[in-house]
């Protein structure tokens, strides 16, 4: 009887994981429209690491999505944290200008309403 011929034993495929923009959006606490949009605005955003699917003229085409290391997580979130888009983003306080800008306003308006409440007193 002749012995059985063995297989070739199976080589075992390292597998990557990459974070997609839902996971990163998750990731910095906003919605994917907003992550979408803050990408968009600013160029400096870090770079994805994979892009799967097609693309048309270099770009992302319709069906195709971006992925980033898993290990980049810690960047692109410090990214978001930093560099969040609007002045009137949660967790992002005014600036001096604008802070200067509510105090000459509300000051205006109270400086009114005195000038108002003496006119008043003076008719009456």
């Amino acid at each position: 009887m002749e012995p059985a011929a063995r297989a070739a034993p199976k080589r075992r495929r390292k597998t990557a994981n990459y974070l997609s923009a839902g996971q990163i959006a998750k990731l910095a606490g906003i919605s994917l429209d907003s992550f979408l949009a803050g990408r968009k605005r600013h160029p400096d955003f870090p770079a994805p690491d994979v892009h799967i699917g097609p693309t048309e003229g270099g770009e992302a085409g319709k069906g195709s999505m971006d992925g980033w290391a898993e290990s980049r997580a810690p960047e692109i979130r410090a990214w978001w944290e930093n560099c969040r888009p609007g002045r009137g983003a949660p967790g992002r306080g005014k600036s001096l200008a604008h802070r200067t800008a509510i105090k000459a306003g509300h000051a205006r308006r109270r400086a009114a309403l005195a000038a108002a409440a003496e006119a008043d007193t003076a008719q009456g």
